[in-house]
């Protein structure tokens, strides 16, 4: 996604997590490597590590858990509704950073505490 790169280096105080519902755990950890961003990430769950893939929360769960904290007290950055639903049903504040306008819509529409046109415009507290 633009801007991961930007991104990424601003977060070094926070545990960050991958999660994915898109690819098996292996293939998400070829694209980190791949992209050079893997460095970054403490932990990469995947639908196949849970019982029930995205829009059920179980791999925030899981990644709050391999994190080693409270899923009160993560954010989750998603481009898409399911993302932000699983977010959201964690319990966890949920930002959507969409490009395109229409799915930008269905983010605030599906609860996300913000929506960004890009990474490169999301504000971290």
């Amino acid at each position: 996604m633009p801007g991961v790169l930007e991104l990424l280096p601003k977060l070094g105080s926070y545990k960050l997590a991958v999660t994915t519902g898109g690819h098996d755990k292996q293939g998400a950890e070829k694209i980190l490597i791949d992209t050079g961003i893997r460095k970054y990430f403490e932990a990469v769950v995947s639908s196949d590590d849970v019982e029930n893939g995205k829009p059920a929360p179980d791999v925030y769960f899981e990644a709050a858990k391999q994190l080693g904290v409270e899923p009160l007290n993560c954010l989750v950055i998603e481009d898409s509704v399911n993302g932000v639903e699983s977010g959201k049903a964690a319990g966890m504040k949920a930002y959507g950073v969409n490009n395109d306008k229409e799915v930008r819509e269905e983010l605030d529409k599906s609860g996300a505490d913000e929506v960004y046109i890009s990474l490169q415009k999301v504000q971290i507290p």
